[in-house]
């Protein structure tokens, strides 16, 4: 199938050069009637991605297209798009992209159409100054309808993702493992529109929070692809994010692992040292050397020293047994000693032991072993004898001043005993004497009780005889007075009983006086008002009393009714 291709070039040259010339309707009735369903084509794509291998002879024939079946090796095609999984035949394909793998030496072709590749928005500047070059017969012979591209083995995986989005695939998916590899060839052909998607893309994943799980990726295919324009940014979210990464340990090894020298230099020089603690920066570089210490140079050590401040003693002896490895010999004949690498190694030097001699009790708790191929490094070299036996003597002065000071503190300590000692007897002292004070008060206390319980008995027996005389006077006062009311209201009879007399008296002799006044015809007037005076005044003063005994009657009518006054 190649051979037929190949062979009939010139057919296919005549065809592009036909298509060129039709009108609009009719280029787009042709590519409707032979292209393929969007539903086959989407299965087709996931089938490359997942294979990234393609042969030239699996393409499906022009009965499969007319009846509407396809080979199972190539999934289902869209009829209703321009696809380059299409048959070359069937699709008017004029032209061919042969990508030459680097590793494996092998080509892959792919069967492309210029007008998708060269016009319209997500054109390729490549492939345009390629076609350029053809139409004017400044590349290859025009007859030769190919391009050979050698890339390297990665990114030709992304080749057919890169060709589905310049034919204008939808469902075109970014992530983190092709993003690189799409905007390596996006820059390779000139696609600017593609460039800006994936360079957005990138720029939105780094400044997110969660892109440290992600960096080792992002700067690993970077330097693959050799893309200098995007790491800035990987070297600018690795200054930010490595601290946290540090602090939590999430891929922070595997990270410095990967980084070159250089690359780790630019890292740094982006890091913030305000806002960064100087011990992290300390132990950032520790680590890093610990991993690379095969690829850095004495200069690029020394850089990295002047970098540090603060020194502990985890860091300071790690980077004096890495520092050992260097050969200064060589170096050391430089007549500029402000600027030759091995003074600055030696003062760094000087600068760790000074650190491990301020905690040298620290050292107690790591390998003596380390320590001791350590001290045996410095005192077969001749430009570190000073240094083993300033090490040495600032060892012995610091323990020596240590030792002064824990005896000073013990000799403080002691007096302090002493007086605590004198004060705790002191108040021993007073603890006993308030316990026997303590005792004297419980006995005061306990005879006291017993008395007050004797005299609240007594006091309680002489109220109890006091209650019942009171109890019987009144008892008798209240007899008194029911004896006393029962003789008002016995007198109060009587009084009514008499006023009732009196009444009918009254009336008895006013009709006495009535019927002798009529037997007699005539009275003297004096003598008439006189008895009626005395009359009207007798009478009234019978009203009076009568109601004030009647007052009286009816608030004592309660004790009336009592049994005992059943006689009244």
């Amino acid at each position: 199938e190649q051979t037929m291709y190949v062979s009939s070039s010139s057919s296919s040259s005549s065809c592009s050069d036909g298509m060129i010339s039709m009108k609009n309707e009719d280029f787009s009735q042709q590519i409707s009637a032979i292209s393929l369903s969007s539903t086959r084509y989407q299965n087709l794509v996931q089938q490359e991605a997942s294979s990234g291998e393609q042969s030239d002879d699996s393409f499906c024939t022009v009965d499969d297209i007319l009846d509407g079946t396809t080979r199972t090796s190539k999934g289902d095609f869209d009829r209703n798009s321009l696809c380059w999984r299409s048959d070359p035949s069937r699709s008017l394909s004029d032209w061919q992209l042969q990508i030459f793998n680097r590793s494996t030496k092998t080509f892959r072709t792919f069967y492309v159409h210029k007008v998708v590749l060269a016009v319209g928005p997500r054109a390729c500047g490549y492939f345009q100054d390629v076609f350029a070059r053809q139409s004017k017969g400044k590349g290859r012979s025009y007859n030769h309808q190919s391009t050979r591209v050698p890339l390297i083995s990665q990114a030709c995986t992304w080749v057919p993702m890169f060709l589905d989005y310049v034919y204008g695939k939808e469902s075109f998916e970014v992530t983190i493992e092709n993003v690189v590899g799409l905007y390596f060839l996006a820059e390779y052909f000139k696609c600017p529109t593609l460039s800006k998607l994936l360079s957005e893309f990138i720029e939105s994943e780094l400044e997110t929070s969660s892109s440290r799980k992600n960096l080792r990726t992002y700067y690993v295919d970077c330097v693959y692809y050799d893309l200098d324009s995007l790491l800035p940014l990987v070297f600018c979210s690795c200054a930010r994010e490595l601290p946290s990464m540090e602090k939590d340990g999430v891929g922070y090894t595997d990270l410095l692992d990967e980084i070159s020298p250089k690359h780790f230099s630019q890292i740094l020089s982006q890091t913030d040292e305000t806002t960064v603690a100087p011990i992290f920066m300390a132990r950032l570089i520790t680590k890093y050397c610990s991993l690379r210490r095969a690829e850095l140079s004495v200069d690029f050590f020394g850089d990295l020293m002047k970098r540090i401040s603060v020194l502990d003693h985890s860091s300071a002896l790690t980077l004096l047994e890495l520092s050992l490895e260097y050969d200064l010999t060589s170096t050391e004949k430089d007549g500029n000693k402000s600027q030759n690498p091995t003074s600055s190694v030696i003062l760094f030097q000087r600068e760790c032991i000074g650190t491990l001699c301020e905690e040298w009790e620290q050292l107690l708790d790591i390998d003596q072993d380390r320590i001791t191929r350590i001290m045996q490094k410095l005192s077969l070299r001749k430009e570190h004898e000073n240094v083993l036996v300033v090490w040495f003597q600032k060892t012995l002065i610091r323990a020596a001043n240590q030792v002064s000071n824990l005896r000073q503190e013990k000799q403080s300590l002691q007096q302090e005993h002493s007086a605590l000692k004198k004060n705790f007897q002191t108040v021993v002292e007073d603890l006993e004497f308030a316990h026997t004070k303590y005792a004297t008060l419980q006995r005061n206390y306990t005879t006291a009780k017993s008395e007050m319980k004797t005299q609240i008995s007594s006091l309680v027996k002489r109220n109890e005889g006091q209650s019942l005389e009171r109890l019987a006077t009144e008892e008798q006062w209240r007899m008194d007075r029911s004896r006393w009311e029962m003789d008002r209201q016995k007198w109060e009879y009587e009084k009514n009983m008499m006023n009732h007399q009196l009444n009918v008296l009254r009336d008895e002799l006013q009709a006495a006086n009535k019927s002798n006044m009529e037997r007699r015809g005539t009275k003297t007037l004096p003598s008439f008002l006189d008895d009626a005076t005395s009359v009207s005044s007798e009478n009234s003063m019978v009203d009076y009393e009568m109601e004030g005994y009647s007052g009286v009657y009816a608030l004592t009518n309660g004790i009336g009714s009592h049994p005992r006054f059943k006689f009244f």
